[in-house]
């Protein structure tokens, strides 16, 4: 079943920082990337029932309602413990959380994969409502339809912002690569089939294929232009060269004319014709050196230009990637809200037992939280946490 199945990296893109003041406890269930220098690299390891880490170098941890900090301060200890030398490196990370279990009168009961803000009406939307309360009435069917239509829209919003990010991503790689989307990103697309989103992402691959297309023509012309300049410089090299050959040799010949008319050997009109000729290669060396300068201001232009346009193209890119990100975290929460509506209106909540004339719905919350619960009554926007139990019932009196 696919549903919001996010991994830490995921949560960090999706909903940004976490605004509770209490940091998050371990919970039995949790998955965990872990990475100190007993080991080469990174290990994935899941919370057990009995809340520890069993790790081979270091046995059995405790781990169920630590924090990270906590769990590192803790490795960092067993390691020292064990007799390692120095002071320890140790990072531990949540690569998915325990999943929450829906039980009782849910329609579809079972582990459901925790997602951010899950509250009680929306474990119970994934869970396809209760089956006890039975409701008629248009004006309910009108607003199911409704928000129905509206949770479409922003699942919709979550798939074009997590394609348009994958072809984004494919497009700063810039090793010509398709676009491709992770486990995770294809887990967090709601109500689409593979088939489905394949066929979307293919339609990005068009897109980035054509970008990629026009960039490459915009970079060859500017790379030929390059190229052709510095032909051009060369040839001038050439000709600069040749130019000092009979630069050299005229004035060479005016020397001589010179010593030959103070001898008498040699009239003024040859001297002069000497100094004509000398006098116009000179210049055409001058016009060679200007026209040489003009080629390399072309070839530094054409650089820039390029190196302006990649440039360009990356911010752009980074900032439409930005965009994504944001409005990508809205439509989640939008979808999110959407979903408690449709519990509202579709689920077995408490909150319509007055409208329906029907038995009132219970919640309760069991596992490792019960205790600080035991004196709350849970309502629909209760939220839940990584490891909860949530169990459905009736309060026929009600």
């Amino acid at each position: 079943m696919r549903f919001f199945m996010l991994t830490s990296a995921l949560v960090a893109i999706s909903f940004g920082a976490s605004a509770q003041a209490e940091p998050y406890r371990l919970a039995i269930g949790d998955q965990l990337s872990l990475q100190y220098d007993l080991i080469e690299s990174p290990r994935t390891s899941t919370i057990d029932l009995d809340g520890n880490l069993r790790l081979p170098e270091l046995g059995s941890i405790p781990a169920q309602g630590w924090t990270l900090d906590e769990m590192e301060q803790e490795i960092s200890g067993q390691m020292l413990d064990a007799g390692f030398s120095g002071i320890p490196t140790v990072s531990v990370e949540i690569i998915e959380y325990a999943p929450v279990i829906i039980a009782g009168l849910a329609e579809k009961g079972g582990a459901y994969d925790f997602v951010p803000g899950m509250t009680v009406g929306v474990a119970l939307a994934m869970a396809g409502g209760s089956d006890t309360l039975h409701r008629s009435g248009d004006g309910l069917e009108v607003a199911s339809m409704a928000a129905r239509r509206r949770s479409m829209e922003h699942a919709d919003q979550i798939a074009a912002n997590i394609l348009l990010m994958a072809r984004l991503n494919a497009f700063l790689s810039e090793d010509d690569q398709p676009a491709t989307l992770t486990n995770e990103m294809r887990d967090a697309i709601p109500n689409l089939t593979d088939a489905d989103i394949e066929q979307r992402l293919e339609g990005e691959n068009i897109i980035l294929t054509s970008k990629r297309q026009s960039d490459a023509a915009l970079l060859q012309s500017w790379e030929q232009e390059i190229a052709e300049g510095g032909k051009q410089i060369e040839l001038l090299d050439q000709r600069i060269a040749l130019k000092g050959e009979i630069i050299a040799q005229l004035t060479s010949e005016l020397d001589n004319t010179n010593a030959l008319q103070q001898k008498g050997l040699s009239t003024n009109s040859r001297a002069l014709e000497a100094w004509r000729r000398l006098a116009e290669e000179r210049e055409d060396l001058l016009a060679l050196e200007n026209a040489k300068l003009t080629a390399r201001r072309a070839i530094g232009m054409a650089e820039r230009t390029r190196l302006n346009h990649l440039s360009e193209q990356r911010q752009t890119a980074l900032v439409q990637l930005q965009n994504a990100k944001s409005r990508l975290a809205s439509a989640q929460q939008n979808y999110l809200l959407s979903l408690n509506e449709i519990a509202l209106l579709t689920g077995g909540l408490d909150s319509l037992s007055n409208v329906t004339g029907g038995a009132s719905i219970v919640f309760e919350i069991l596992g490792p939280r019960a205790e600080s619960f035991a004196a709350q009554v849970v309502t629909i926007n209760t939220e839940l946490m990584p490891g909860d139990i949530l169990v459905v019932s009736a309060d026929l009196a009600g």
